[in-house]
């Protein structure tokens, strides 16, 4: 923010009633407890009102709205041993970013605190949700009117559509856009004048315009950014690879760290991948040979899908590939919209379907509910494990391997294969087998037993059931995944 944009802003601000719930004024009171519950407060207050953001504001009179200057000095306040911002960044519970600006306006100095409204739920500080009720701070719980009109608020917002920057001029906005790419991948042919580029952008919810100034979206930002630096909000959705030399992460690492937004770096990062991998020596046919462990369906599917489904609203994390020499880990913020276990049947659900549709369009990502199908699929072809999808409150990890020989699979990696390969069988209205599952481990026609013996424990696992046929002979007996 230029001081020239901040000096507007405060002035816009100082225009404003004494009533106005989304904006807090201050001389020289500074109290970092007291600035945490506002901060929630603010951003509350900023959805319900259809604002983008709530202002606290340092140097400003609370009832005349004369601008005095101040002493606070936000970037240098600590609580303990820790900066005020890390301080409220662990405190503060809330899907949007905060951003602190200290400038002199007038020749007056003046802090101001900004924070996002809130989105998808509440902003809480240290676990407690904040609103105001005209110039009053009060918690949530206690107005059950207004949490109301808030819930009501939340379940129509998306992050997409937010403005990860605001009031550019024509030129900055598409400096800061690779839009001649966009077009590109959107297959646009690229109009001949600025009037009609930034039209075409609107139409694409890439930028909006208000004012005369250009606005760009969190969806324009997060996937044609030329450098996500720009956009502080949007700076630790960053796409972060770690390659370790190892198959864990005591050994020596590297790490690398996107900048540009995704769809504009995806391809990059695809080939950064698979150059990352280790080669393994294969010597099944005549001449030995090195060949990657993954394919490229494999990793452009899971490495789309961690970018896609991820939960933008999670502050402070973003979607991280690790590879290491046995297996390579796609981890997003957020958990999964659907049970792990009916990612191959269920239709598909994402948080961010604008993006979702977006990248659809260009080709990141395969045809609605086909992606994880084929990635399945490859796993059987390369007689791999089947995939591992863990999740937590936050975050969803998902764990591709390398190719292991069926003697070499525990009990649970057996279980998981079985389990998998009824699924991927299912939706093509085939029923798993022993034999199936032997050709689908590579398991001799001698440890036959070993296909009975896991089929009977994904059975007693719950994973499988016997599929209704008229046929009572075990020996062609006919398995379906437990959802069946």
């Amino acid at each position: 923010m230029t001081e020239e944009q901040f000096t507007d802003l405060i002035d816009d601000l100082c225009s404003l009633t004494h009533e106005t719930e989304w904006v807090e004024f201050k001389v020289n009171s500074f109290d970092p407890d007291e600035v945490g519950e506002y901060l929630s407060a603010l951003s509350n207050s900023a959805c319900l009102h259809d604002k983008r953001y709530g202002y606290m504001i340092f140097g400003v009179e609370d009832g005349s709205h004369k601008i005095v200057g101040t002493t606070v000095r936000i970037q240098e306040e600590k609580v303990g041993n820790a900066g005020i911002e890390t301080w409220l960044n662990q405190l503060l519970d809330s899907g949007s970013e905060f951003e602190i600006v200290e400038r002199q306006v007038y020749g007056k100095r003046v802090s101001l605190i900004r924070i996002g409204a809130a989105i998808n739920f509440p902003t809480s500080f240290k676990n407690v949700e904040y609103i105001r009720v005209g110039s009053h701070k009060q918690t949530l719980k206690n107005n059950r009117n207004k949490a109301r009109d808030l819930w009501a608020k939340l379940a129509n917002e998306d992050f997409e559509s937010r403005w990860a920057a605001e009031s550019l001029t024509e030129d900055d906005a598409l400096k800061k856009l690779n839009y001649s790419r966009a077009f590109e991948l959107l297959h646009i042919p690229i109009p001949e004048n600025t009037d009609a580029i930034l039209e075409k952008l609107v139409e694409e919810g890439i930028v909006e315009l208000l004012e005369g100034r250009v606005c760009i979206t969190n969806l324009g930002a997060i996937l044609f950014a030329n450098d996500l630096d720009d956009f502080p909000t949007l700076a630790r959705k960053k796409i972060r690879v770690i390659s370790y030399d190892g198959t864990n992460k005591t050994v020596s690492a590297k790490e690398v760290v996107g900048k540009k937004g995704y769809a504009i770096a995806f391809e990059g990062l695809i080939s950064y991948i698979l150059n990352s991998i280790p080669e393994r020596e294969d010597i099944s046919g005549a001449l030995r040979k090195k060949v990657k462990p993954f394919s490229i369906v494999q990793i452009r599917e899971l490495a789309a899908n961690a970018l896609i489904h991820q939960d933008l609203t999670i502050r402070g994390t973003s979607p991280m590939i690790e590879i290491f020499h046995d297996r390579i880990e796609f981890s997003n913020p957020g958990r999964p919209l659907i049970d792990p276990r009916r990612f191959l049947d269920h239709s598909p659900r994402s948080r961010n379907e604008k993006m979702a549709s977006c990248v659809r369009r260009i080709g990141v990502a395969e045809e609605r509910g086909t992606g994880i199908d084929k990635v399945v699929t490859e796993c059987e072809t390369l007689r791999a494990p089947a995939l591992r999808i863990d999740s937590t409150k936050d975050t969803t990890k998902v764990t591709l391997f390398a190719p292991k020989s069926w003697d070499r699979l525990d009990k649970n990696e057996r279980i998981a294969a079985a389990y998998e390969h009824a699924c991927l069988r299912h939706l093509s209205n085939d029923p798993m087998t022993n034999e199936s599952l032997r050709e689908r481990l590579a398991i001799p026609q001698e440890s036959n037993y070993v296909a009975s013996r896991i089929i009977g424990d994904a059975n007693e696992a719950g994973l499988i059931k016997p599929a209704k046929t008229d046929n009572t002979s075990r020996r062609y007996a006919k398995y379906v995944p437990f959802y069946a």
